[in-house]
């Protein structure tokens, strides 16, 4: 979302966007983006954008049809201190999907093992899952309740829900891409004992992946 005030986009007139945000945050996610841009956070504010920005909040059903478009978006709740949403975004002809979890924790307990369950039923059977694995096992147990996941949380997690391939992405900021490199070895040798098929990378800007 700090990219926002560098979006070029948003500085021709004419252009047209929609935000969208769950409803459990309500009108917070326009605030965010307004007050990012304030004094003396930018030197342009909002409302001085040529383009035309539309807040709107996600249907309670947390699904939006764009059959017209060729693809269906579907929203639900992920584990984050102060709210996140994944998204699976689905092809209308085809039915291949692929699904989007930024900012979740997945670790649990027996007390909510429901939740895990319920998480797994959006991800099933979709291509690619591109999922937050910014801690490594060591650093996650020292970060429970912060809202992320490890490297290894994600692949059992992907292995459980039957994914074609995994992205792990959020990467943690200090982390180099050799040590990247070496989590996702980590990440295939827990496939191959496992038995399953997923295939794992690491996202990087730029990546085009086939699936």
């Amino acid at each position: 979302m700090q990219g926002v005030p560098f979006f070029e986009p948003l500085f021709s007139a004419g252009n047209q966007f929609v935000v969208r945000g769950p409803h459990a945050l309500g009108a917070r996610v326009e605030q965010a983006v307004r007050a990012q841009m304030a004094s003396p956070f930018f030197p342009v504010s909002f409302d001085a954008l040529p383009a035309d920005v539309a807040f709107v909040p996600m249907p309670a059903a947390g699904h939006v049809d764009r059959a017209a478009l060729g693809y269906s978006i579907h929203a639900f709740d992920v584990r984050h201190p102060d709210h996140a949403v994944g998204y699976r975004i689905t092809c209308s002809e085809s039915g291949r999907a692929a699904a989007y979890v930024p900012d979740n924790e997945i670790a649990c307990g027996a007390s909510d093992e429901r939740w895990r369950e319920r998480l797994l039923d959006h991800l099933r059977g979709t291509e690619l899952l591109v999922h937050d694995a910014m801690y490594s096992a060591d650093e996650v147990g020292l970060r429970r309740g912060w809202g992320h996941s490890s490297h290894v949380e994600a692949t059992a997690l992907a292995i459980d829900a039957g994914v074609g391939t995994l992205a792990l992405f959020h990467h943690h900021p200090d982390r180099t891409d050799a040590e990247i490199d070496a989590l996702v070895v980590e990440c295939v040798e827990l496939v191959a004992a496992r038995g399953a098929s997923l295939r794992v990378i690491a996202a990087a800007e730029g990546l085009t992946v086939d699936v």
